[in-house]
């Protein structure tokens, strides 16, 4: 009991053969001798533990009442009976399926119990009301008799059919006596009606009872199995009785056994009457399966665009009744119908399967009658039809079939027809089916590709991103397209490498990819990008722009020269401009010691000493031979004041005019010299001689050459402007330079960047002398014009053509770095767009001027000047060495909103009548730097 286990003893040589653990307490134990099944209650755990007598191991646990003491076997019926104390009932279990059947309401606290399989009655001994319960196994109909005090056990004598309970307190035993008629048995005889419908699937038997003139009141029956739950014939009589039986094909057992329960006297004298058990072995052989070929069976239409991961393509049921109604007629009790593919027209696209509703599909192949494949009528089993591209139209007999009973082979197996050991198994006829694919019209692509740097180090990685977008759009997802990236390398190596669209609208990414990691060996040079869509069913093919990207051992090299004059009019201008150029580069991937920066403030951080002509000079030769052994670009960058006879001012106090300017005879020496003697590749690496002076334009007759690039700020005859007025009360040096390496450090090329910085410098120094045409040879209002010179021939353009001046330019970044993001986190403060062209009326005096900016929380100032129409900007036609500055600018600070990120200030003083220039800039809390400049114009009409 509190071990919970059963001990197995071998009754041969009487020694324990194996422990079975059951439930909490075992009580009680009895056994199905025919099922070799062994049932044991477990009082404390109110359950049955259910063990197989052939392994001795624990086959279920079944549920029952609460304290379950005693329990009984019915071995005819296979039935289990479980009396629980506690609950006053008795459980009963249906041995066959192993789950409880019912639960008999019985006495008061049933203790014992005992059971009769001749009458297939159960007798409750119940412990506390002085009862015995007598249940009927057939219909659980319950009888009471009264018997002694506090019965404590009882038997059944199945010869004589007595049933003795025993009572404790009375000292006494109580003796239930059977019928005083003779217990003849009763036999039934069974047969078929008519005598060969046992051949079908549903076959009719009549029972015919003889019982020596005892009455007959019921016939019970079982197929297959006596140790399930007996079913009664119906209707019912006193000498037949018939039953309808579904089967499957195959060989049966049927089983019968009449019974009399009009001698249920319970008085202590009469119990009911079983009779013997009668068999009946017979077959049930199959109908033949048909196939109806007369309709139009057909697959579910298709469109020829269809990807293959959105075609679930037809169900068999679906298939099988396409043609109207159900092709297929089977007599067979619960019959399961199929189809036997024999062939498929794989012309115009393939055929596949799938038996797991669509999560993997398997292609036909060539099906044939000697290896047909098999699908059965399923919810999950489908067949599609994938067509090649492009094709549309209906396809007649594209399938050929038989219909398959489903028997001898599994769902998606194949079989040889020809020999299949069921005859019936498949139909004689064959169906052929058709499908209709769709013509869609095809949606044109585009593909967009950026890089996430124009220019990198061979040791730093490239990301690429890019969108598929289609044409008319159609919002479908686009999601899951295949791309395609082809890198070309400079000597012609390729590679593709490939991905897929990650968002529902198209975009997709190639993320840090490692040059060096793909080609072997590693050229520097201009690496070109393409991304491509391969065509699919719905969309054409289509390329992206090719996308260049700079790769290069070094950033580069540069010489930076401060300039001054004697009176140091506008150095502290010039410091700030230059400044921020030999930061720029560091944000480049310049590496200091490749930067030669000579400034008159040699505390600042990364000069390398005072501007003297003899240590510029010096320069030139020492970074000629890391040039030679390192190629890449080469500049050098001066900003200072210009003279008009084309000079560059640095002014030492050494009483020697030699040492204190730069003619343009000077540098082109030193550029000279430092080209002599290089190798062709590295020439081949660009040399940029970057000016910011009045009349700079003077030194490109002179120094331009092969594989130079000049870039002045103004020409030979004019003079340069300084930005405005910054906030700590500089201004910045020279306006064109600020604008020039602005853009770029964003990563743009050095032309796109010369045509911003021009464009902007033009409209900054707009002379505003109201004349359409200027007399100056660029017909314009503007008083200073950059000039760039690539090609040589020692002009310079300030507009340039598609055959001219800015093609070699077009190819030179500035370093390495990521290109800019406009809404990147953390950038610095920015201007993103100013207000619209304003129109007053001649009355009107006041406008709101607004900028919205990328980030107002990093915004510390946001400043706009205003110039009146009647500001004018002219040369005196002497020479004015010192940058200019725009004079008489009306200054607004503007109010930010962090929430709009809108900066705005309500401006008054618009007086005279003509045209007015707002120029818009912020200055960064972080950085401190200022952004570039956003222009607006407002007009105000005469009165």
């Amino acid at each position: 009991l509190d071990s919970n286990t059963v001990t197995v003893i071998d009754g041969g040589n009487n020694s324990v053969t194996t422990t079975v653990e059951v439930g909490s307490n075992p009580s009680a134990l009895a056994v199905n001798p025919q099922t070799n099944q062994i049932y044991v209650a477990n009082i404390a755990s109110n359950t049955v533990t259910v063990i197989d007598g052939g392994n001795n191991s624990v086959t279920t646990t079944v549920e029952v009442g609460e304290y379950p003491t005693a329990l009984a076997v019915n071995p005819q019926t296979n039935q289990i009976y479980v009396a629980n104390q506690w609950s006053n009932t008795v459980t009963v279990i249906d041995g066959g399926f192993l789950h409880f059947t019912t639960t008999v309401e019985v006495g008061k606290s049933p203790y014992a119990l005992a059971v009769n399989p001749q009458t297939h009655q159960i007798y409750v001994a119940n412990y506390n009301d002085n009862t015995v319960t007598v249940i009927d196994g057939g219909n659980y109909h319950t009888e009471t008799v009264a018997v002694g005090m506090y019965l404590s056990g009882l038997a059944s004598n199945t010869e004589t059919n007595q049933i003795y309970v025993a009572n404790r307190e009375s000292n006494t035993v109580t003796v239930i006596m059977p019928s005083e008629k003779p217990p003849n048995p009763l036999t039934v005889s069974i047969t078929a009606l008519p005598d060969d419908t046992a051949a079908l699937s549903t076959p009719t038997f009549s029972f015919d009872a003889t019982s020596n003139a005892m009455p007959v009141t019921h016939i019970y029956y079982q197929v297959d199995s006596r140790m399930g739950r007996w079913l009664e014939a119906f209707p019912a009589g006193e000498q037949g009785s018939g039953a309808t039986l579904p089967l499957h094909r195959g060989t049966h057992i049927l089983y019968a056994f009449a019974a009399d329960d009009t001698l249920n006297n319970l008085t202590g004298c009469n119990s009911p009457m079983i009779g013997e058990v009668s068999a009946y072995l017979f077959q049930v052989v199959p109908s033949p399966i048909v196939l109806d070929n007369q309709g139009d069976s057909h697959l579910t239409e298709i469109n020829e665009d269809l990807e293959p991961a959105k075609n679930q393509g037809t169900l068999i049921s679906e298939l099988i009744a396409s043609g109207g109604g159900d092709l297929i007629t089977d007599g067979d009790y619960d019959a399961v119908e199929g189809i036997a593919i024999i062939a498929v027209d794989n012309t115009n696209g393939t055929w596949e399967y799938s038996i797991d509703n669509g999560t993997t599909w398997t292609a036909f192949g060539s099906p044939s009658e000697t290896e047909a494949r098999l699908l059965a009528d399923k919810e999950n089993t489908h067949i599609r039809f994938l067509p090649n591209m492009n094709f549309n139209g209906k396809i007649d007999e594209t399938i050929t079939f038989h219909a398959w009973a489903q028997s001898g082979s599994d769902n998606g197996g194949t079989a040889d027809i020809t020999t299949y050991p069921d005859p019936l198994a498949f139909s004689s006829a064959t169906e052929t089916a058709s499908i209709t694919v769709i013509d869609t019209p095809e949606k044109f692509t585009e593909l967009s590709l950026e890089t996430s740097a124009a220019t990198l180090l061979q040791s730093d990685t490239v990301s690429i991103v890019g969108k598929l977008s289609i044409f008319p759009e159609t919002g479908e997802d686009l999601s899951g397209r295949d791309i395609v990236l082809t890198i070309t390398a400079p000597d012609g190596q390729t590679q593709e490498i490939n991905t897929e669209t990650n968002t529902n609208t198209g975009q997709f990414e190639f993320k840090d990819l490692s040059l060096p990691d793909l080609f072997e060996p590693m050229p520097e040079g201009a690496f070109g990008f393409q991304a491509r869509f391969a065509v699919s069913r719905d969309m054409a093919e289509s390329k992206s722009v090719p996308k260049a990207v700079l790769v290069g051992a070094s950033a580069g090299y540069a010489i930076l020269v401060q300039g001054k004059i004697a009176n140091e009019e506008g150095l502290a201008a010039h410091n700030k401009t230059i400044a921020r150029i030999y930061h720029k580069l560091i944000e480049r991937g310049f590496e200091d010691d490749n930067i030669k920066y000579f400034n008159y403030n040699t505390a600042q951080e990364g000069v390398d000493g005072l501007p003297f002509k003899a240590d510029i000079a010096a320069a030139f030769t020492e970074l000629k031979d890391r040039l030679a052994s390192n190629p890449a670009p080469f500049y050098v960058i001066m900003i200072d004041h210009g003279g008009s006879d084309g000079s560059f001012h640095i002014y030492n106090g050494n009483n020697d005019p030699f040492d204190d300017v730069i003619k343009p005879a000077e540098l082109k020496k030193w550029m000279d010299n430092l080209e002599t003697g290089l190798e062709a590749n590295v020439l081949a690496k660009p040399r940029l001689v970057i000016l910011g002076a009045c009349y700079s334009g003077s030194f490109i007759p002179d120094v331009s050459g092969e594989g130079r690039i000049l870039i002045t700020s103004a020409t030979a005859s004019e003079e340069s402007y300084k930005g405005p007025e910054e906030p700590d009360g500089i201004r910045s040096g020279e306006y064109f330079r600020e604008e020039f390496f602005g853009r770029l450090g964003r990563g743009e090329n050095v032309t796109a960047a010369f045509k911003w910085a021009t464009e902007r410098t033009e409209l900054f120094t707009r002379r505003g002398d109201g004349s359409a045409n200027s007399s100056n040879r660029f017909h314009d209002q503007a008083a200073q014009h950059p000039l760039l010179d690539d090609n040589g021939d020692g002009k310079g353009s300030n507009s340039l053509a598609t055959d001219g001046d800015g093609l070699k330019a077009a190819e030179v970044f500035l370093g390495v770095g990521l290109n800019y993001d406009t809404n990147a986190a953390g950038n610095a403060a920015d201007i993103l767009s100013v207000s619209d062209t304003l129109y007053l009326n001649a009355d009107e005096e006041a406008a709101t001027l607004m900028a919205n900016v990328n980030d107002a929380n990093r915004v510390s100032t946001a400043i706009v000047d205003i110039r009146s129409p009647s500001v004018q900007l002219s040369s005196a036609g002497t020479e004015q060495s010192e940058q200019l500055e725009i004079p008489d600018l009306q200054r607004e600070f503007l109010g930010c909103d962090g929430q709009t990120n809108r900066c705005a200030t309500f401006f008054d003083q618009f007086k005279e009548a003509g045209k007015y220039e707002a120029f818009y800039f912020v200055r960064d809390t972080e950085t401190k730097e200022i952004s570039a400049i956003k222009r607006s114009v407002i007009y105000k009409d005469q009165t």
